[in-house]
């Protein structure tokens, strides 16, 4: 029984691919099968894919013409077999118990998603811990776990019930970047009960060729990153969460280059600052 499909969309990442492979050939979990999607790779991506099908018998290879990375994730969900399905990105790795902490979980708590903390590798391949979780908890109650499912909007640091993705026809917008804030509302409209877990962590790396850091020169991710964070607003809005998420107006008045106060609108939230430290928030309510 295949416990966990893991989807690896890859595309012009040699440098890093064979570091993240190990990771996730290497899980504790050994029941799973790991779905490489070639998006028409033109360095030597294909070839290091096809090495490691030699040598580890669970891995599957799709080859694709170069499509982008939502489609490449649908093609991957469309084959996986698994109870469970996870997203590794082929530029980043994964502690070894990853998706076995994840699975356990999940599967104890019959929870439709599991989510894990994570942790940034830089550019001098220091490692620090971003997002961590204390305890083992399953949340069902509605605002709260969407809170939670809606505090981080990466789908590569969860583990998601394959039949709730299935079931709801729900897959990554085509032919967008910033896909993962479209995903995470539609998944978090579906989802009935999440579990966090204490000691999982995803090691995603800082890339400085990667679609966000390359946004402010590219209209067109500008524009998918606009209609993301609209997409992603709305659903906190309708939902009346109380969340802050992207940076919607700044106001400051500054003397001598100082910044004295500053008032921020989050999404649905606000911050007022003195001297850079917040010392009042509040929370704008729908009318």
């Amino acid at each position: 029984m295949i416990k966990v499909s893991v989807i690896v969309p890859v595309y012009n990442v040699e440098k890093y691919l064979e570091e993240c492979l190990d990771s996730v050939c290497h899980q504790t979990l050994k029941d799973i099968e790991i779905i490489c999607i070639n998006d028409g790779s033109k360095d030597k991506s294909e070839q290091i894919l096809k090495d490691y099908i030699k040598k580890d018998k669970r891995i599957v290879l799709i080859e694709q013409k170069n499509q982008g990375l939502s489609i490449a994730r649908n093609n991957g969900i469309k084959i996986a077999k698994g109870q469970y399905i996870g997203f590794v990105d082929s530029d980043d790795k994964i502690e070894p118990d990853f998706f076995e902490k994840l699975y356990n979980a999940a599967s104890k708590n019959d929870a439709d998603i599991a989510i894990g903390g994570y942790k940034e590798i830089n550019k001098r391949r220091k490692i620090k811990t971003i997002l961590r979780y204390w305890k083992n908890e399953k949340i069902t109650q509605r605002t709260k776990m969407l809170e939670t499912l809606l505090g981080t909007a990466f789908v590569w640091n969860k583990l998601y019930k394959k039949e709730l993705i299935i079931n709801n026809q729900i897959y990554f917008p085509a032919h967008k970047t910033y896909e993962d804030g479209f995903w995470t509302p539609q998944i978090a409209a579906c989802t009935k009960s999440v579990c966090t877990v204490r000691g999982a962590y995803y090691l995603y790396r800082y890339n400085f060729d990667s679609i966000t850091n390359t946004t402010s020169i590219d209209p067109k991710k500008q524009q998918d990153a606009r209609e993301s964070r609209l997409f992603y607003d709305n659903f906190i809005l309708e939902n009346n969460l109380n969340l802050a998420l992207s940076l919607k107006s700044k106001t400051k008045i500054s003397l001598f280059g100082i910044n004295l106060f500053q008032f921020r609108n989050y999404g649905n939230c606000w911050t007022f600052l003195f001297l850079g430290m917040p010392i009042l928030k509040g929370k704008i309510k729908k009318i």
